[in-house]
Parts: C-alpha cells; sequence; structure tokens
C-alpha cells in the first residue's frame, strides 16, 4: 500500500495536487450530480426544488455531526501514519467502524423530530411534505455517506485518492443516470430524488469496500498496539459539535429564509448548487492539505506543516476567485438554468447581487475549510468547535432571528457572508496561534 512521503523539501504545490487532482475528480463529479439534480427538481417544479435545501440541511445536520465524530478517525490514522506507525492507525480504523455500526440507531431516531422542526417553521403545506419526503430519504443517505467517509478516509490518509475520486465519481453516475428516470419518468418528483442519492452513495461504500477488506487483510501488519475508543472520541465529539453548529446555523438561516415564499428560496437553492461545484473544488485541495499536514505532524516536521498549509489556502482561495470572475457577469444566465425566470432586467441586477454575496461568502469559506482542516489534522477539535459556537449561534442564529421582521429578504441574506467572514476569521487566528 502506498505509503506518506518523507522527504520534506518536496514541492508543496505538487504534493498537494498529485493527492487533489484524484479529489478533484469525486468531488467535481458530486457537484456536477447535485446540480444536474437540482436542474432536474427545478424543471420538475418549484416547490420541489424549494424543498431540497432545508431537508437535507436538516438530516445533513446529523449525518454531518456522525461523520464528524467518527470519520475524524483518518486524522489519527494519517498522523500514525506519517510517524511509521500502521499498528495505531489499523486500530483507529477498525475502531471507527464499530462506532459507525452503533451509530445507526440514531438516523432513525432523527426521523420523527426532524418531521417536527420542518412543521415548526410555518411553510404551506405543499412545501412541508415535499421536506418531509426529502428529509427522511437523507436519513438512509447519511447511514451510507458515512461509511464511505471512513472508508474514503481510510485510503486518503494512505495518499491512494485516486480509488476515492473513483468511486466517488461512479457513485454520481449512478445518481445523475437514475435521477431523469425516476423524476419524471416515473413521476415520483422529489421522492425519486431522494431515491437516487441513496443508490449513489450505497454504489460508493460497496466500492471501496472490498478493495478495503484486501488492503487490511494483505498489505497492513496486525496491530501490536491499541487506540482507545476514548482517545477517538476526546478529538471526534468536538469535531462533531463543530460540524453540527456549523449546519444547525445554515439550516436555520435557510428555514427562515423560506417564510418569504418557495421564490426567494429556489433562488437561494439554485445559487448554492452553483456554489456546490466551489465548494467541493476547495474541499479536495484542504483534504489534500489535511493529508500532508497530517503526515508532517506525525514525522513532528512543524515547518513542513505550516508549508503545506500556505499552499493549500493560496489555492483555495485562487480558486474560488477564478471561478467568481468568470461566473459573476452571467449571474442570470445562470439563474435560468434551473428554470428560474423574472423581468429581465431587474432579474439580472438581482441575480448579479446575489452571486456577488455568495462569492464574498465563498473567499472567506474557502479560508475557513483549509484553517478546518488544518486544525483536524493537529489535533485542536475544541478550537474548531469554540469558533463554530461564535460563529453561527452565538451571532448567526440571533442575528438570523431579528432580521426576520423585516419585510425584505435582503438583510437577512447578508448574514450569510457576514458570518462566514467572521468564521474564517477566528479559525486563521487559531491556526496562527497553534
Amino acid at each position: 500500500m502506498k505509503q506518506p512521503p518523507t522527504n520534506a523539501n518536496r514541492c508543496a504545490v505538487c504534493d498537494n495536487l498529485s493527492l487533489a487532482a484524484p479529489l478533484l475528480l469525486g468531488t467535481a463529479a458530486y457537484a456536477f450530480s447535485e446540480f444536474a439534480d437540482r436542474v432536474f427538481l427545478g424543471h420538475y417544479g418549484e416547490t420541489a426544488l424549494a424543498a431540497t435545501l432545508p431537508a437535507s440541511m436538516i438530516a445533513g445536520s446529523v449525518n454531518a455531526f456522525l461523520i464528524g465524530v467518527i470519520a475524524y478517525s483518518k486524522n489519527f490514522i494519517t498522523r500514525y501514519l506519517g510517524g511509521n506507525r500502521p499498528d495505531l492507525a489499523l486500530s483507529a480504523f477498525r475502531h471507527s467502524l464499530r462506532l459507525a455500526v452503533l451509530a445507526l440507531p440514531v438516523l432513525a431516531a432523527v426521523a420523527w423530530p426532524g418531521c417536527l422542526i420542518i412543521d415548526a417553521f410555518g411553510h404551506d403545506e405543499t412545501l412541508r411534505a415535499a421536506e418531509k419526503t426529502y428529509f427522511v430519504s437523507y436519513l438512509f443517505v447519511g447511514a451510507f455517506s458515512l461509511f464511505s467517509a471512513l472508508l474514503g478516509g481510510w485510503f486518503a490518509a494512505h495518499g491512494r485518492t485516486g480509488l476515492v475520486g473513483v468511486a466517488t465519481a461512479v457513485g454520481c453516475a449512478v445518481h445523475v443516470a437514475l435521477d431523469p428516470f425516476l423524476i419524471f419518468t416515473c413521476d415520483l418528483g422529489i421522492l425519486g430524488s431522494g431515491i437516487a442519492t441513496v443508490a449513489s452513495f450505497a454504489t460508493t461504500a460497496l466500492i471501496l469496500a472490498v478493495p478495503c477488506i484486501r488492503s487490511i487483510d494483505r498489505h497492513v501488519p496486525r496491530p501490536g498496539g491499541d487506540v482507545s475508543y476514548a482517545q477517538l472520541l476526546r478529538q471526534g465529539l468536538p469535531n462533531g459539535t463543530a460540524t453540527l453548529l456549523g449546519s444547525c446555523g445554515l439550516t436555520f438561516f435557510l428555514l427562515s429564509l423560506g417564510r418569504y415564499g418557495s421564490e426567494v428560496l429556489a433562488a437561494i437553492n439554485a445559487l448554492f448548487a452553483f456554489h456546490g461545484f466551489i465548494f467541493y473544488l476547495v474541499t479536495a485541495i484542504a483534504s489534500a492539505g489535511n493529508i500532508t499536514i497530517g503526515w508532517s505532524i506525525g514525522r513532528q516536521d512543524e515547518n513542513d506543516a505550516r508549508r503545506h498549509f500556505r499552499t493549500a489556502m493560496a489555492l483555495s482561495i485562487g480558486v474560488v476567485s477564478l471561478v467568481y470572475l468568470a461566473a459573476i457577469p452571467l449571474s442570470a444566465q445562470v439563474l435560468a438554468v434551473f428554470g428560474i425566470r423574472a423581468d429581465s432586467f431587474s432579474f439580472g441586477l438581482a441575480a448579479t447581487v446575489l452571486m456577488a454575496g455568495f462569492f464574498i461568502r465563498d473567499l472567506a469559506d474557502a479560508v475557513q475549510v483549509v484553517c478546518t482542516n488544518a486544525l483536524k489534522a493537529s489535533g485542536d477539535t475544541r478550537g474548531i468547535m469554540m469558533s463554530r459556537l461564535i460563529a453561527s449561534v452565538l451571532v448567526w442564529v440571533p442575528a438570523t432571528a431579528i432580521l426576520l421582521r423585516c419585510d425584505s429578504p435582503i438583510p437577512l441574506l447578508l448574514t450569510m457572508p457576514a458570518s462566514y467572514g467572521l468564521l474564517a476569521l477566528l479559525l486563521r487566528l487559531k491556526w496562527a496561534g497553534s
């Protein structure tokens, strides 16, 4: 099995890109499948498109918490491999698989309270019904995405990001193939979209499971040491909590935005689908940085870790800037792809303003994603959690609740880039002080 590089003098850009390029294949495929899914739903009906993001965010908050806690084992694996302790790496991985099995009942338990949350935000009856349908399907997505994250983390920590990228891309191809058939031909609408998403993650998990079993049996020595569950949870729980806090802030924002009607929510959902392309590109770069920084920390090479951090940051900000500078002049056309149309002049002006707001948001998001992955690699998950607590819960949620009284959604929309900017600042300061 491929082992982490030990030459600290290698080009940091080459290291990052060699790991990120295969991940970019998978993340780009995922972004495209999500984009295509929203396009299909937008042409199926405005309500179907409007319902996807709030519903997926509620279920995704739970999914993200479990993945944040359990799949954090990847960072242990990376550090142990960097320190030439494959026995401890294998022990951490096996424990995380057992925790994942124990976590499955949690997903089933949140179905009823999740539906109550949807009812509490006062959306119209048709929109609520669509949101509940998508919410329940996304709980099944959570089960398969948890195992996909664990298996993918095992291979990524060993530098085998190509396998992870291909498995993700194949799963996304299944999604895109099933989506129009289930949505339009079978006339299942948003339920068809949910089923296709479940099939996508199930495919990825299955593809990764087979070589994982072989790699453990043939390439990794039986553990001579052990990693306790307490060690995994001591860093995994703050990481999962941080993810949950961020998801809750965004979910509250989106559900609140839905009070202004399906039209506003559909437009924001469309831009989030576009944002997915940028986010997953940045995620691939930051994930590669997470691996190289983790290897460096395992070797106790602080200078090399900071060199890889600077490289990941520069690449991420550069990607975001290039994409948006090309896309902002075409803002109206981007929304039109989703079937969202209005008077040409006012629509074009509104689309440009919204796209510019997302540009600012995604610049801040790039900084926070890179900083978060670097802090994960170092094990400082409590710093991530406290930053999320301040930016999402103590600032964004109260600001959303106050500005919800405004007749216009614009003040509420402005809270999003402001919140992400604050989070980026807090995490960057935390990394600088680590």
